[in-house]
């Protein structure tokens, strides 16, 4: 159920800055404690896709992680 409506919401990627307000985080503050070794940043890491320069976050594996939680 999550699933789909955070796939309707946000479409099949997510930006940095959708997965902020989806976390209710803000932007600075997301990228930070991502670059920190962690439980919650090793595994919203996993979920990150890169198409060239540009970063991205799997809808699907945010979704199974927040599941999780």
């Amino acid at each position: 159920m999550e699933d789909e409506y955070f796939l309707e919401k946000y479409g099949a990627l997510m930006t940095l800055s959708d997965l902020a307000l989806m976390l209710h985080r803000s932007y600075d503050g997301l990228r930070t404690s991502l670059r920190i070794r962690s439980e919650f940043s090793d595994a919203i890491n996993e979920a990150r896709v890169h198409m060239g320069r540009r970063v991205y976050f799997s809808t699907k594996k945010i979704a199974a992680i927040i599941r999780k939680r």
